[in-house]
């Protein structure tokens, strides 16, 4: 006999995966209902159950769809390696998924959160208008930046007595943007001025040194999982949400930043490859996301610009 959990065990091992994957994959097989089912016994039944019960919480059909082929892409691994004859999940018809709209954030949004912040979630900001992912911008080192040449290089980090193992998003290492001072209507940011004044002990510009001293015990200790790689600011999202509300800005995420800087990137003429180069994008597909809910609001504000002139006939 070969549980399902048993076995995912050792594909999880043999497996060349990021950190970012195996956590997702761990997190997928949390919610699988069967953990002493033998591998061979499992059928569309219960893959149908697996997924109805992905349904009851407040997930999201694409977050449901990935859960459903990280345990997929378990069983085809489980068959190529004649623990199954067939792949239950072959069967299986994912949700359908709602396009759903990505929100960006205003310019008049943007200065109100420029001007209550402090200097750290200043720096912060501007580096998510940069396109750079909340675990990038956590997890830069003073290393990374070249103030004279304008960029900040993202790396992977190496387990030291200073800085803890970190891999990059698609294992990219990868330029990102850094200007001197980033000019806004209505505001001008002093980006480097604003960096240097964080200069401290601490290695990671954006990381709080208390942070840090949180997490490097919690590394000593052998606790510091993926998450607290990926950020290492205990309350993170609480901590931004409460900018933004102090802000008077609707709740949006940090991310958005990063597609506000798609926005203009796209708006300043960058065609769709030179965009999806600047955000790590493996797929030019994701990239194209963007630009569609781009293209859809341009056209949206030429009809709005034609029925303010156009005289409508009575049909």
């Amino acid at each position: 006999m070969q549980p399902v959990v048993e076995l995912f065990k050792e594909y999880l091992s043999v497996g060349d995966y990021a950190e970012s994957t195996i956590d997702s994959k761990k997190r997928a097989l949390k919610y699988w209902p069967y953990p002493e089912l033998d591998v061979k016994a499992a059928n569309l039944v219960h893959c149908e159950e697996y997924q109805k019960k992905l349904r009851q919480g407040d997930r999201v059909a694409k977050t449901v769809n990935l859960y459903v082929t990280h345990i997929r892409d378990f069983f085809n691994w489980a068959k190529r390696h004649k623990y199954v004859e067939d792949n239950p999940f072959d069967g299986l018809r994912d949700m359908t998924v709602v396009d759903r709209k990505m929100p960006s954030y205003r310019n008049d949004e943007l200065v109100r959160m420029l001007n209550v912040a402090g200097q750290r979630w200043k720096v912060l900001i501007c580096f998510g208008l940069m396109g750079l992912r909340e675990g990038e911008a956590l997890n830069l080192v003073w290393n990374d930046l070249h103030f004279d040449e304008e960029y900040a290089l993202i790396t992977p980090k190496k387990d030291t007595e200073t800085t803890w193992a970190w891999r990059i998003k698609n294992r990219k290492m990868a330029y990102a943007p850094m200007p001197e001072n980033i000019v806004m209507p209505d505001i001008v940011v002093p980006f480097h001025a604003a960096i240097k004044s964080l200069r401290s002990e601490c290695p990671y510009l954006c990381v709080k040194p208390k942070y840090y001293e949180k997490q490097m015990a919690l590394k000593k200790q052998g606790k510091m999982y993926f998450r607290k790689k990926l950020c290492p600011w205990g309350n993170f999202d609480r901590d931004f949400k409460a900018l933004l509300k102090k802000a008077c800005v609707s709740p949006k995420s940090f991310h958005d930043l990063r597609r506000t800087f798609a926005e203009t990137m796209k708006a300043a003429g960058y065609d769709l490859k030179e965009i999806q180069t600047l955000m790590r994008h493996s797929s030019i597909e994701t990239t194209a996301r963007f630009y569609q809910n781009i293209e859809e609001l341009k056209l949206v504000a030429s009809v709005n610009g034609t029925f303010s002139t156009l005289c409508l006939k009575n049909v």
